[in-house]
């Protein structure tokens, strides 16, 4: 069953596990450079003297495909954590761990914003347009495919899990997570 879900995905282009893109899907050295970056970046935003993140889940899905008038790339990365005092501590009851606390999504999401800028402007693109606010932020940037010009969009935010998808519901939640959304579009030949 799993072969046929796997021949499935391969076939109309997308899927959900690891980076899947296929070797013709185009990719600008900007997108390939920001996709690099963000586990990393996702690590430093949380870590400080008094907690390290417990990485509870690291999923990064994406796929590629043609439209009318663009080809485009999409990628989406999720990064699932509860923070700790102790990294060595590999137990998450409630008592040792907790989830990051609302006051400090600005920081956090500041840090992972000025660690995707970078990794755009080393990979060669140019940012257009940004903003950050609060726990959200924006990146439109201009790049290039194999000489054809691009254009890119980041989109992140950081927060708590969805309480709601959780059997039972939960009161609270027990997991942050941060989300960025990374898709780049060029015209078809």
């Amino acid at each position: 069953m799993r072969v046929l879900i796997a021949v499935a995905l391969a076939c109309t282009g997308c899927a959900t596990a690891g980076n899947v893109f296929r070797d013709n899907d185009p990719k600008s050295p900007a997108k390939l450079r920001v996709e690099a970056a963000l586990p990393a970046a996702a690590e430093k935003a949380l870590t400080t003297p008094t907690q390290v993140p417990s990485r509870q889940g690291l999923d990064q899905s994406g796929c590629g495909g043609t439209r009318e008038k663009f080809e485009f790339t999409e990628q989406n990365f999720r990064y699932s954590f509860r923070l700790v005092k102790d990294a060595d501590d590999w137990y998450q009851s409630r008592e040792k761990s907790w989830a990051l606390p609302a006051e400090e999504y600005p920081r956090v999401i500041r840090s992972v914003y000025t660690d995707v800028w970078a990794a755009v402007e080393a990979g060669g693109g140019k940012v257009a347009e940004s903003k950050c606010d609060g726990s959200t932020f924006l990146i439109r940037y201009e790049s290039a495919i194999r000489g054809r010009p691009a254009t890119g969009t980041i989109r992140g935010w950081v927060g708590p899990e969805d309480v709601s998808r959780c059997e039972p519901p939960l009161k609270e939640p027990y997991l942050s997570v941060i989300s960025i959304d990374v898709r780049e579009e060029t015209e078809r030949k």
